[in-house]
């Protein structure tokens, strides 16, 4: 498996299409994904993790807080298929070093609080909750010059 970039818009529908039911809640009930795929496509960093015959992982992140120097990561997720193999940790950490490439002290990220999957593994990666809503959670890791360098 590898990670490639590639922020071509039908290539992060198709994914996210394929993908939307094992979001909590579902993908399909949060946006309209054509037009989120767009956006993604448009702004955000897209990472794929792929076998080169299909595309197993993706990620999509944004750099361009230039004030508080924050990625936000819009977007991570790994097959069922392949859960539990370290792939997800995989591509957190390519965000974490293209993120700390492009100048960026924190990356923070939004989690629902009914997905406690994520919750924990955001937790493993070193990420810690900071604002609490009804249904989300903000979670917030500073970025060391250290493991840029790792």
């Amino acid at each position: 498996m590898e990670i490639i970039r590639d922020n071509n818009k039908q290539r992060i529908s198709d994914y996210l299409v394929m993908m939307a039911d094992t979001f909590t809640p579902s993908l399909h009930d949060q946006v309209e994904i054509g037009g989120y795929a767009g956006k993604l496509a448009s702004h955000a960093v897209n990472l794929f993790l792929t076998d080169g015959q299909r595309d197993w992982g993706y990620a999509a992140f944004y750099a361009n807080d230039s004030a508080l120097k924050r990625a936000f990561i819009s977007s991570i997720s790994v097959s069922p298929e392949l859960h539990g193999l370290g792939h997800a940790q995989k591509l957190m950490r390519h965000i974490e070093q293209l993120a700390q490439l492009m100048a960026m002290n924190a990356i923070i990220l939004e989690v629902n609080s009914k997905n406690t999957r994520a919750f924990h593994f955001y937790q493993r990666q070193g990420f810690i909750p900071f604002n609490e809503k009804t249904d989300t959670m903000m979670m917030i890791k500073s970025l060391s010059q250290r493991s840029a360098e790792a």
